[in-house]
């Protein structure tokens, strides 16, 4: 009779689990929002539909121009302008300081009017001097070609010095409001404001919070600049 050889069982394997940590939920807060932009950032504060750039904003207030000790806040008005002009109307979105590095490469300080409306005219604005006064811009009583021009969709340049009280200031005027006041965008107000022909500077509550001295008549310390930006 044949000898069966009966085959001993393998003993069952034993299964291992692995235990992964649960992981333990932390209090840490969301990162804090910054008001810093840069070059690439989309801003998103508009006044009267124009894009805004607060000059003394800290991304670029306490930086200076090229080769200099000059800080860029204070003189940075025009840039402001030209920087929340192209990125409004263009596909460019720039802010004022990437600006001058870009387009005003050898400026060492404020800017110089016939390089702005190179500038601009290099993205396609139409630039046009305006012999026009403020009081007869916000006369409806009279016709005003700037008022027209603003009204379909232009936004006027309004530049004033004043050599004695050492101002040199730029702003843009984007409409009229139903007193007929001058809607206004200033680089150095956050807020948008509305103005009078005198030059009165008014916040939403009503309150005069800045006089920009107008002059009633142009002498060698006192100037006004009024050019109409028509966008591509």
């Amino acid at each position: 009779t044949p000898t069966i050889y009966s085959t001993p069982a393998l003993p069952t394997p034993t299964p291992t689990y692995i235990i992964l940590p649960t992981a333990t939920p932390t209090d840490t807060p969301p990162p804090t929002p910054t008001t810093e932009l840069s070059p690439t950032s989309e801003p998103t504060k508009k006044h009267n539909g124009l894009i805004f750039y607060d000059q003394n904003d800290t991304a670029w207030k306490t930086k200076t121009f090229p080769g200099t000790n000059t800080l860029f806040g204070p003189s940075a008005c025009g840039y402001s302008n030209v920087a929340s002009l192209i990125s409004t109307y263009t596909d460019e979105t720039i802010d004022p300081y990437q600006t001058m590095i870009n387009y005003f490469p050898n400026s060492q300080g404020g800017t110089v009017e016939s390089q702005v409306w190179q500038v601009l005219s290099d993205h396609g604005f139409v630039v046009t001097q305006k012999n026009t006064n403020l009081v007869s811009l916000t006369d409806t009583a009279y016709p005003s070609s700037a008022r027209d021009a603003i009204n379909s969709g232009s936004v006027l340049w309004l530049g004033v010095v004043d050599t004695n009280k050492g101002i040199d200031h730029q702003v843009l005027i984007t409409g009229f409001d139903q007193k007929g006041n001058l809607l206004v965008s200033d680089p150095e107000r956050p807020d948008a404001i509305t103005m009078d022909p005198q030059g009165n500077q008014y916040n939403a509550k009503g309150d005069v919070i800045y006089t920009l001295p107008i002059p009633k008549k142009e002498t060698a310390s006192e100037r006004i600049s009024i050019q109409l930006i028509t966008p591509p």
